[in-house]
């Protein structure tokens, strides 16, 4: 088991990150280890397990948690919540477009996700207040391995502890699949 404390979080340095970035660190991480038996990314964590897929990371078995389905609907939703001006939310989304240097099709986790063909489950609860449960049902809709496992209650954070999710995502993860080479 490794625990990833990705750029700019934890004990790691840095001041600033974003999900393309911490998905080009999570792909090295996984070049360095070999090929991952699985992984669990929750949030933007989720979103940059998908980045990361497309960047080469090799892993047999993903978990996705309260993943958003687009890096930049976050960013929409945020410019909403704050009620930024459409002028001063356009520039936002310049800003992070010039930061990331990709385009919006580039980050959206429902259109990178098409090509790939690894189990995936998916957990979100429809009340997730932070991310939309059309998020999860985007993913799923655009990946035709992934289930969806639809948690309720819990919400955005503390569907990480949910009984449900701890053993369904256990069992996922280490259960038998056709392995594509040695896996740690």
């Amino acid at each position: 088991v490794v625990a990833l404390d990705g750029p700019a979080h934890g004990a790691s340095p840095g001041a600033t990150t974003d999900p393309l970035d911490f998905a080009v660190h999570l792909a090295e991480v996984g070049r360095e280890l070999g090929p991952l038996a699985g992984i669990i990314g929750h949030s933007m964590g989720g979103a940059s397990t998908i980045l990361a897929i497309q960047r080469g990371l090799q892993v047999e078995r993903v978990v996705l948690i309260s993943a958003p389905s687009s890096l930049f609907g976050v960013v929409e939703r945020f410019a909403q919540i704050m009620q930024l001006p459409a002028p001063v939310a356009a520039r936002y989304f310049d800003l992070m477009n010039e930061r990331v240097g990709v385009d919006r099709s580039a980050m959206d986790v429902a259109t990178v996700i098409q090509g790939i063909t690894l189990p995936g489950l998916i957990f979100h609860d429809p009340e997730d207040a932070e991310v939309p449960f059309t998020d999860a049902q985007a993913i799923v809709a655009a990946w035709p391995t992934a289930q969806l496992r639809v948690v309720t209650g819990r919400g955005h954070r503390r569907i990480l502890l949910a009984p449900e999710v701890v053993s369904e995502a256990t069992a996922f993860l280490t259960s038998k699949v056709p392995s594509q080479g040695p896996a740690r």
